[in-house]
């Protein structure tokens, strides 16, 4: 009898963790729009997004350079990774984007999304949109220069 309690148990158990870590990943990833971009701007958070994409050698390093900078300050700004092809498989969100506040993915039109993001981004990768606490993104084709990132991230102190 105890044998079978403990099998019913570990059952629940696995079932509870499954769902939990199925929520969890759904609250990380979701769709990027091209009204999302609006979205970030309009509520005046900083936050750093990188866009990305699967076959991007540079964007992995990217990603963890403005993390480790980021982390500096008392109150970070969110760090958003959106994937323009597809999302990571789970053994790269674990290496490579473990410190992302958010994970995102193209939805709709590449060419429309790019042009709502800047209208002049070709779709190198990585970009970078740094959107500050006053609403305002400042573009980059690739890793900010140190300078000024570090002017960025002074600013966005409270």
């Amino acid at each position: 009898m105890l044998r079978i309690y403990q099998i019913l148990v570990c059952c629940l158990l696995s079932l509870v963790l499954d769902s939990g870590l199925q929520a969890a990943e759904q609250n990380l990833s979701s769709s990027f729009k091209p009204e999302s971009f609006q979205a970030f701007i309009d509520q005046k958070t900083p936050s750093m997004i990188v866009f990305s994409a699967s076959y991007c050698a540079h964007c992995p390093a990217v990603v963890r350079s403005l993390a480790k900078q980021s982390r500096r300050m008392a109150k970070p700004p969110r760090l958003i990774v959106v994937m323009a092809d597809e999302l990571p498989s789970q053994a790269d969100k674990n290496r490579i984007y473990n410190d992302v506040d958010r994970l995102m993915v193209f939805k709709g039109s590449e060419m429309a999304i790019r042009h709502a993001v800047n209208p002049t981004w070709r779709g190198l990768t990585p970009f970078v949109v740094l959107v500050g606490k006053d609403g305002r993104a400042s573009y980059f084709n690739g890793q900010p220069p140190g300078p000024d990132l570090e002017a960025w991230l002074s600013q966005q102190a409270p």
